[in-house]
């Protein structure tokens, strides 16, 4: 028995617990969204979208080229050279041409703007796709954070309920000793202080555990911290479906659809594009900087050009056919998702009610137990019940308190979950902790 008792004492010590920083949800939160890699390359498409936009949108200003020619010519035959619109009768020479041409697009039926506009739907897929990632992250962090702080609760309250079973243990020991209860009386009362033992260290294990998946997810080294509970936010009375980032995707898909609908269509047009082009050139016969120096007006022009395809095999008319029907489809996904949204918001809003009535459910048989301690209490005092009693009955209120706290903690849980399903994301900056 000594042996035994050596053993609990010593697994006791090891199990005890000293909590280092203290975190709360918002913090670690706060430090996953500066040093997530996911987000920081959700950031980098995002510039790289803008950046590509902006290519695009250059097609609506006018080009303008430049170009500079020059060439030392040996005539072997000895005739005369006809260039840019001029002879030149000599054997050798140096010739330079130097020409300035612009161009600009007229007409072309819509097809370039709705071209930028596929475009900037990607910049705005691009921030629906982090703010999506940014509310995934956030999800799945509250997720792990609500086990980790039931956890360390339920790790708490074993070690107050083994010092319980511990004593309970004792008062048995005694008895037996004096031969009022049995033996096997006395192993069930070990074998009860065995299995909280292990129960405690299977919650050290999963602790550990739980620790270094939130270090994973926030970037950030923890180091045995202290959880905070959650903090008490009202309920969220109505989430606008449109923020939620899944609608908001498909409302940027079918836009784009749109656009590419309405830009093969404009292929139907014909492209009109009007340039100008001036034109100076020179010769010498013995200086090459004297031909560049020499540069004349030679000639200049300005035109109009026009592209139309008359037929294409219907190519354009069956793929203006397969957009819409692909327009038809992201509509009728998104109305799906949508229901989905509503349903799966609709489930959470009432278990957040449920949990009220539940929670105030707990808090009533909580008192019902603590006026049974007290009960058992005063009839320990006036000898008709033992210590072991008491002792149990402290142990049933012990885990009923660990069950409030375990509903209220997943009352705000779901409050939580609500607020960061419907809260609108802004631009986040990036750094490290």
């Amino acid at each position: 028995m000594a042996y035994i008792r050596g053993v609990f004492l010593l697994l006791f010590a090891l199990s005890s617990l000293s909590y280092g920083e203290r975190v709360t949800y918002e913090k670690l939160r706060e430090i996953m969204l500066n040093n997530n890699f996911d987000i920081k390359l959700a950031d980098l498409d995002l510039k790289i979208a803008k950046n590509t936009y902006r290519i695009e949108k250059s097609a609506l200003y006018p080009s303008l080229s430049m170009n500079f020619y020059n060439e030392y010519i040996k005539d072997l035959r000895n005739a005369p050279s006809y260039i840019d619109g001029q002879y030149f009768f000599s054997n050798t020479g140096y010739i330079s041409s130097f020409s300035i041409r612009a161009n600009y697009l007229i007409y072309d039926g819509g097809r370039i703007k709705n071209r930028i506009n596929m475009f900037y739907t990607g910049i705005q897929t691009a921030k629906i796709n982090r703010n999506k990632l940014i509310k995934e992250l956030s999800l799945k962090l509250l997720e792990i954070y609500y086990n980790a702080l039931i956890n360390q609760k339920k790790l708490e309250l074993s070690k107050k309920i083994k010092k319980k079973y511990l004593a309970i243990y004792k008062l048995y020991k005694k008895l037996y000793m004096a031969g009022k209860i049995s033996r096997e009386e006395l192993i069930s009362s070990s074998i009860e202080l065995s299995e909280i033992q292990l129960e405690i260290e299977k919650l050290r294990l999963e602790r550990k555990r739980l620790i270094k998946e939130i270090n994973s997810n926030v970037g950030y080294v923890l180091d045995n911290p202290y959880f905070e509970s959650f903090k008490k936010i009202k309920p969220v009375k109505e989430v606008s479906y449109q923020l939620l980032p899944e609608v908001m995707l498909y409302n940027s898909k079918i836009l784009e659809k749109e656009f590419q609908l309405k830009y093969e269509k404009s292929s139907f047009y014909p492209a009109v594009q009007s340039f100008g082009r001036y034109s100076f050139s020179s010769f010498d016969r013995a200086s090459l900087s004297r031909s560049v120096v020499g540069l004349e007006p030679v000639n200049w022009g300005v035109g109009i050009s026009a592209q139309f395809e008359i037929f294409d095999g219907y190519r354009r008319k069956y793929t203006v056919l397969k957009l819409q029907e692909e327009l038809k489809k992201l509509k009728l996904e998104r109305k799906k998702i949508l229901n989905e949204l509503r349903q799966e918001i609709g489930l959470i809003s009432s278990e957040i009610k449920e949990k009220e009535q539940y929670i105030n459910d707990i808090k009533n048989k909580i008192k019902k137990v603590q006026e049974n301690l007290y009960s058992k209490k005063k009839l320990y005092m006036a000898g008709l019940k033992t210590r072991i009693d008491v002792l149990k009955q402290e142990i049933i209120l012990l885990r009923e308190k660990f069950n409030l706290y375990k509903e209220k903690q997943y009352y705000l849980y779901s409050v939580h979950k609500l607020k960061i399903l419907g809260e609108k994301i802004v631009e986040h900056r990036t750094g490290s902790y």
